[in-house]
């Protein structure tokens, strides 16, 4: 959600696919949201990016770029987290983590100054640890889901 929220910061027009109840959510961040549960995915992006999309930002894996193929042109961008065999049919580059301290510091700095919403939508103490993993594993949060380790601390 991030990375939404960043490139509309820069100037970015952005198509995200999303499931229909979490299309809101995407909307909030800058986004156009296309729900993947509804049918007609590839269509629907193509009827939004008639021209193709400058880049594609693929945080799924497996298939999920099958639906956007339409898009991908000569001239795409695309990254992904896909494994080699999807990779390099769709000429991708891997996503690589920046955990530089000048990275993590920019984007501190976005948070602190309200510029960035780091999407925290569910705070536990530790002690409910099992029950924040399984609303993780239930593939059904929007945003993100933090542990308070501070929680009963002096």
């Amino acid at each position: 959600m991030r990375f939404a929220q960043l490139a509309v910061m820069g100037g970015v027009a952005v198509v995200g696919i999303a499931s229909e109840a979490k299309g809101a959510f995407l909307e909030s961040l800058g986004a156009t949201a296309v729900a993947y549960d509804r049918g007609g995915v590839g269509r629907r992006i193509e009827e939004l990016l008639p021209a193709g999309a400058d880049a594609v930002l693929d945080l799924v894996g497996d298939d999920a770029l099958e639906s956007v193929t339409a898009v991908v042109t000569a001239r795409t961008l695309v990254t992904t987290v896909a494994g080699e065999e999807v990779a390099a049919r769709f000429k991708a580059c891997p996503l690589r983590r920046a955990n530089s301290t000048a990275t993590l510091t920019a984007l501190a700095d976005l948070v602190m100054n309200g510029k960035l919403d780091p999407c925290v939508r569910r705070v536990f103490p530790l002690a409910e640890a099992g029950d924040a993993l399984a609303l993780v594993e239930s593939g059904h949060v929007t945003g993100k889901v933090v542990l308070d380790v501070t929680t009963g601390r002096r």
